[in-house]
């Protein structure tokens, strides 16, 4: 997993290279209390709920080859880049497209699960 968002430095070019192309800066970041990127990710889309319309992830991890509960969740929403690569033309226009597909309103659900998801987890 990497760490840039660990760093101020990085959070930093990363701003400045949004903010290079109109967009705004990153607000928040995610946290590593979950054991999965898709456990990281769906718990800050839930606990943003009333703030986020849409979202989308760009990583250079297989998000979606993590199996839990939370794929279903993510589906759609992953882009998986080439790290030696970076961000390609071709990956922003897949980006920019799954942001203007709103996601279903997240209810309020128990951390660690999403709604209706199963109550407990294989060892």
């Amino acid at each position: 997993m990497g760490n840039w968002k660990r760093k101020q430095v990085s959070i930093d070019k990363v701003n400045k290279q949004l903010d290079s192309v109109g967009i705004a800066p990153c607000i928040d970041i995610t946290t590593d209390d979950y054991p999965t990127r898709q456990e990281q990710i769906y718990e800050w889309v839930r606990l943003h709920k009333d703030e986020v319309d849409s979202f989308v992830t760009l990583d250079d991890l297989d998000i979606l080859g993590q199996s839990n509960i939370y794929k279903a969740h993510m589906q759609g929403r992953c882009i998986r880049t080439l790290p030696q690569m970076g961000l390609t033309k071709s990956d922003a226009k897949k980006a920019i497209k799954v942001l203007h597909t709103p996601i279903r309103r997240i209810r309020k659900g128990r951390r660690g699960r999403p709604p209706g998801g199963p109550r407990g987890r294989a060892a």
